[in-house]
C-alpha cells in the first residue's frame, strides 16, 4: 500500500474515532481536503468518498454545530474569526 493511501486511511480512522463534539467539524473539513486531494491518485474512489459523505456527514455543520469549533484548541483564530463572520 502507497504512504499516500495510508495517510487516507490514517484520516477515515481518525475521523470515526473522533468522541469529542468540539473536534467534529475541524476533523471532517480535514478529512474532505485529503479526499479530495486524493484525487490525484484515484479520482472515482474520491469522488465516490466525497459524495458520501456529503450526503451523510455534513447536515451537522450548520451554524447551530459548527460554532463548536470556536471550543476545539486546534482551530487557528483566523478560522474562528471566519466562523463567527459566516454565522452574522
Amino acid at each position: 500500500m502507497a504512504n499516500k493511501d495510508k495517510a487516507v486511511l490514517l484520516d477515515i480512522c481518525l475521523l470515526l474515532q473522533c468522541t469529542l463534539a468540539v473536534k467534529a467539524p475541524i476533523q471532517d473539513s480535514c478529512f474532505l481536503k485529503a479526499t479530495e486531494a486524493y484525487e490525484r491518485i484515484d479520482k472515482t474512489i474520491s469522488k465516490a468518498v466525497l459524495q458520501k459523505f456529503c450526503q451523510h456527514f455534513l447536515w451537522y455543520l450548520a451554524g447551530e454545530v459548527s460554532v463548536l469549533s470556536l471550543l476545539d484548541d486546534d482551530v487557528d483564530e483566523e478560522t474562528e474569526v471566519k466562523i463567527v463572520a459566516n454565522l452574522a
